[in-house]
């Protein structure tokens, strides 16, 4: 399997285990469950989702890199510390 093929199905796996946990949330409002463990189900729809959305990120950032002409042999290095970067932002905006 090609790693794009790799990669699809990673990203529609992790979308199906979203999808999944969106349905539950559904079915416990629907059924009065305690709100504690519903919002705690609905979190985990929100880092499903977030996880998908990083993996889309960084394989556009890393397209982005593979098509520019003046690519430098330290794109992966710099890939990765924009990567950090967005991570620890978005760790500091849940934590506020």
């Amino acid at each position: 399997m090609s790693s794009s093929q790799e990669y699809k199905k990673r990203v529609l796996l992790r979308l199906a285990k979203a999808i999944g946990h969106s349905n539950h949330v559904f079915k416990m409002i629907d059924s009065d469950v305690d709100r504690i463990d519903t919002l705690n189900q609905l979190k985990a729809v929100q880092k499903a989702l977030d996880q998908v959305a990083e993996m889309l990120l960084m394989d556009h950032l890393d397209s982005c890199f593979a098509k520019s002409s003046s690519a430098r042999a330290d794109d992966k290095r710099v890939l990765e510390e924009l990567w950090n970067l967005i991570r620890r932002s978005a760790e500091y905006g849940e934590r506020n």
